[in-house]
């Protein structure tokens, strides 16, 4: 049910057998040199609550099947080489508090949908390449406790409705 193996010096691949642990609630191997397609290297975790993979070199483009890991209460994958945009099934997962997705090569619009994360304590999306403006959107996060989006091709304004977040 747990895999902790966080900063260490593992290199090479996600073995094979990760992929059909469907039974698995946490996983945490970051701060490690573990290598491969975050899209295709993974399987679908019903029961998954915890997934930090952060400072590895994870390529590829986040799939839309960790939306179906319904426990989801933590997804960290900063510091990759992630590419694409957000994907929109993230946004059903109704108890994900923290999404950390800084450092990597995500591009496009921030998803307004994000606003609909009333869960989201910690968003942080820094050091990538999205565009365009903050959704208005954002603004509807109530708990959210920090919101990191420095270093990314933002522009616009700030909205009224972000800065007035309690």
């Amino acid at each position: 049910r747990y895999l902790n193996a966080d900063h260490n010096r593992f290199t090479g691949p996600v073995p094979t057998s990760l992929k059909q642990c469907d039974t698995i609630e946490r996983i945490r191997i970051e701060g490690n040199s573990i290598e491969g397609d975050i899209a295709q290297d993974f399987g679908v975790y019903p029961n998954l609550r915890y997934l930090d993979l952060s400072g590895n070199k994870f390529h590829g483009k986040i799939s839309p099947n960790w939306g179906k890991s319904r426990d989801l209460d933590t997804f960290k994958i900063s510091n990759n080489n992630v590419s694409g945009g957000i994907p929109l099934e993230l946004i059903g997962l109704t108890k994900l508090g923290r999404l950390h997705l800084s450092s990597n090569q995500l591009t496009g619009k921030l998803p307004k949908e994000l606003g609909d994360m009333k869960s989201l304590v910690e968003l942080k999306i820094s050091n990538n390449h999205f565009t365009d403006n903050i959704p208005t959107e954002f603004g509807l996060l109530q708990i959210l406790n920090e919101l990191d989006l420095g270093g990314n091709e933002l522009n616009g304004t700030i909205p009224k409705e972000v800065a007035k977040l309690p």
